[in-house]
């Protein structure tokens, strides 16, 4: 999977974050089977794509970004409270990891699932490039 180790980075950072204890941290489908019934709020990450660039003439260097989606999905019978307090917590969880760029969707409510359900999309500015056919990226600040 592309951007393995950058998503493997965010999901490690919510997954031990102390405010976040009550919640489900998942790697998305098709990586981790979903629960089929939720009791807690879910939070699911996959990588959400990059870009990348030449950024010297006559050298193979890129430089970019890479996003990494983060959706949170909470039962409606645990309410709003508790989906807008979920999302608070991922924030806090992301702050200090050296994202560039992030956009939060507003909570919505999905009868079909029944549940509330938000997106967050994190950026972070990166060196690119290929070594041995694999994907290598190295951080901005």
């Amino acid at each position: 999977m592309y951007l393995a180790t950058e998503t493997d980075a965010v999901f490690r950072r919510l997954k031990e974050s102390a405010t976040l204890e009550n919640a489900i941290v998942i790697k998305a489908y098709p990586y981790t089977a979903k629960p089929p019934r939720l009791q807690k709020p879910v939070i699911s990450v996959s990588p959400d794509g990059l870009t990348a660039r030449c950024c010297s003439l006559g050298q193979r260097r890129l430089t970019g970004s890479y996003g990494i989606h983060i959706r949170l999905t909470v039962p409606h019978n645990l309410g709003t409270p508790v989906a807008d307090s979920t999302l608070e917590a991922v924030l806090a969880a992301l702050d200090g990891s050296g994202f560039n760029d992030i956009e939060v969707s507003g909570i919505r409510s999905t009868d079909a699932q029944d549940c509330f359900t938000a997106d967050c999309k994190v950026y972070y500015r990166s060196q690119l490039g290929f070594t041995e056919g694999k994907l290598w990226t190295q951080q901005q600040t």
